[in-house]
């Protein structure tokens, strides 16, 4: 997770330095960044994962929502959140979590296809941000 730390926002905020006394006293600019996961993370996981199968994601809705929720739970824009995102997802494929009590789940039941799991997640994971 090298990337985390390589990134530089110098021309986002080039324009902030106290020279620039126009931008920094009468606009008052402030420029936030944040490290999101791509916008095709759904489609692309339920392209490998089947809505109708078993798992945590079984259902449409039931899985759409359990899957944004868990997106929401973490900041993409540490390496933390990013592997605590990938840790928890694999967990809610080994284990199904419409149910109390969490029983195993077989991942290979839950993929779309002849798809080999490995290669699934593994771009998955390399995919998500």
């Amino acid at each position: 997770m090298n990337s985390y730390t390589n990134f530089s926002y110098v021309p986002t905020g080039a324009g902030l330095h106290p020279e620039h006394k126009i931008i920094n006293d009468r606009f008052k600019l402030n420029f936030t960044v944040a490290i999101r996961p791509r916008n095709t993370l759904y489609d692309h996981y339920f392209g490998m994962v089947s809505h109708g199968k078993s798992g945590s994601f079984c259902g449409v809705d039931e899985g759409t929502q359990m899957f944004k929720e868990l997106i929401a739970r973490y900041d993409f824009s540490t390496e933390a959140g990013a592997i605590g995102f990938a840790e928890e997802l694999l967990d809610h494929m080994c284990r199904d979590y419409r149910d109390p009590k969490k029983p195993a789940a077989v991942i290979g039941k839950q993929m779309k296809g002849t798809q080999q799991v490995e290669s699934g997640v593994i771009s998955l994971v390399r995919r998500f941000c």
